[in-house]
């Protein structure tokens, strides 16, 4: 299978994998170029970073009297345009380019060592718990690691040597700390910012630890008392490593003022906060902006490469979303080829559905849950199953009122299965999103809910029951702890808008996909 389905698939049904993949080929670096060169402005901006970085002491002119037994290597690198306020273009160093099919790229050359990462849906639904949010990153994070001597003939590049003259010839510079763009380098940065702060023994550095994805940092505070003191003391934190945490947003005024005061405020209106973007002063998160057009000819392929586009880590429009991927299955059944056109039926089919995406993803939801989290607070999770999908919602209550937390859905298994099989499925679905969210916010009472009276039997019943029923019904009982389960009517169960999916206006308008079945915060947990 050519090697661009087989990542879009990935994409398409391993939701919880997040990753970017910026692999431009060499014409789309070659046109980058051409701009580069016909437009001034950005050619001066190109320079200025390249003289800082060098003023800076991350890269250096490569000595004329160099002698090296070292890998001497080339890397290109192009610019991309950012919607930032203090980074509007960002210089990609292409460590993946290889100068023929055989012979390797630098990245092929270095060891990927799995990142120790904080999980994003957990560092998401803690962000979204309580009163008062903050966002900051870590600037020039990669760039305060240095880079042995001995490896930095590996990482040379070109440049022009005087910018004002694109006829002027090329001088051969190199990094002197760990770049953006190897393989490496996450883990490098990852390692090196955790080992700092396990010996920080703070409550701050505690925060750190847990709210950073790579070189950012996202947190919630119940008071603004702790947000301001978590603003002072982290900076410090960071600086007796001599790095600097810039950019602070915060739907707090008072934080909003002192980061202004010591010019480290982000003065964006829309902030990105790991894929999705936040709105400070109104409090609202929202999808970042990716219209599907509306395609005459319909193949396989598009629908999957639009598809895996669609960036919802909470699965907030999984009622939508999840018509695309009964879509794309059922064409898999039918065994249609990647490229051929689809019947016209499908093709009316897949423009509605994309219609209605583009609709979900104009969603704006608030980002906290509620002003205050207790001990009253409970999880209700909620598991349902058809032929075609089954999944979990799961909402945090309290006394007056319930929210989304997260939900879940997978298409149903090409292997046939029974009803009551798939809707064992949905409840196992259930108790791992109830341990997964268990583990990410604090402690609270759960309550799991499905309409299978079969499945609720299996769960309470100590008869010797079939090895696939079995084996499941061990992993529920070893994940739900001493929770319970409870029947839940199927019109009164929000996982069943994940089984059979939502047109965009009744998606908008469903207050029982939004909040759960009224009775939940009515009712003793």
């Amino acid at each position: 299978m050519h090697t661009s389905i087989e990542q879009a698939l990935q994409r398409f049904w391993e939701l919880e994998n997040i990753g970017i993949t910026d692999t431009p080929d060499k014409n789309e670096s070659s046109d980058k170029v051409k701009i580069l060169s016909s437009n001034p402005e950005l050619l001066k901006k190109y320079s200025e970073i390249i003289e800082e970085q060098e003023r800076k002491g991350f890269i250096e002119k490569v000595p004329e009297d160099t002698t090296t037994s070292s890998v001497v290597h080339y890397i290109p690198h192009h610019y991309v345009k950012k919607d930032s306020s203090t980074t509007p273009i960002r210089i990609i160093y292409y460590c993946s380019c290889r100068e023929s099919r055989d012979k390797p790229s630098l990245n092929d050359c270095l060891d990927s060592t799995q990142l120790i990462l904080n999980d994003l849906t957990s560092v998401l639904t803690r962000f979204r718990l309580h009163e008062f949010a903050i966002t900051t990153d870590i600037e020039k994070a990669f760039l305060h690691f240095g880079l042995h001597e001995n490896d930095r003939d590996a990482t040379r590049f070109l440049w022009l040597k005087d910018p004002n003259d694109l006829n002027s010839s090329l001088v051969p510079y190199r990094f002197k700390a760990v770049l953006f763009g190897a393989t490496c380098s996450p883990f490098i940065l990852n390692a090196t910012i955790l080992k700092h702060l396990q010996n920080k023994n703070s409550t701050s550095a505690g925060i750190l630890r847990r709210d950073l994805c790579v070189d950012n940092v996202i947190s919630s505070f119940a008071s603004e008392t702790d947000a301001i003191e978590y603003f002072r003391e982290s900076r410090k934190i960071m600086m007796d490593a001599g790095m600097k945490l810039r950019s602070w947003a915060s739907n707090s005024k008072l934080l909003h003022t002192e980061a202004m005061h010591n010019g480290l405020h982000d003065s964006d209106d829309l902030k990105k906060l790991l894929g999705l973007r936040w709105d400070p002063m109104n409090d609202k998160l929202s999808f970042a902006k990716r219209e599907i057009p509306k395609i005459e000819t319909v193949t396989k392929r598009l629908i999957l490469q639009y598809s895996s586009q669609i960036y919802d880590p909470l699965g907030i429009l999984s009622p939508v979303t999840v018509r695309a991927k009964i879509l794309l299955q059922s064409l898999w059944k039918q065994r249609y080829e990647w490229d051929n056109p689809v019947p016209d039926e499908i093709c009316k089919t897949w423009n509605s559905l994309a219609n209605d995406l583009n609709i979900a993803l104009s969603v704006q939801f608030p980002r906290k849950y509620f002003n205050k989290v207790d001990g009253e607070t409970t999880l209700h999770i909620f598991a349902d199953a058809s032929t075609k999908s089954y999944g979990a919602a799961a909402y945090i209550c309290n006394r007056s009122e319930s929210k989304l937390v997260m939900a879940k859905n997978t298409v149903a298994p090409l292997k046939s299965l029974t009803f009551p099989q798939l809707e064992l499925m949905a409840a196992l679905n259930v108790a791992r999103l109830g341990n997964h969210l268990q583990n990410s916010l604090p402690k609270m009472n759960i309550v799991y809910w499905s309409d299978s009276q079969i499945v609720l039997h299996w769960l309470s019943s100590k008869r010797l029951l079939k090895k696939f029923v079995s084996s499941r019904i061990f992993e529920i009982r070893e994940l739900r702890s001493a929770f319970t389960w409870k029947y839940c009517p199927t019109h009164d169960n929000p996982a069943d808008l994940l089984t059979r999916g939502l047109d965009a206006t009744s998606f908008m308008n469903s207050a029982l996909w939004k909040h759960g079945p009224s009775w939940i915060y009515n009712r003793e947990a």
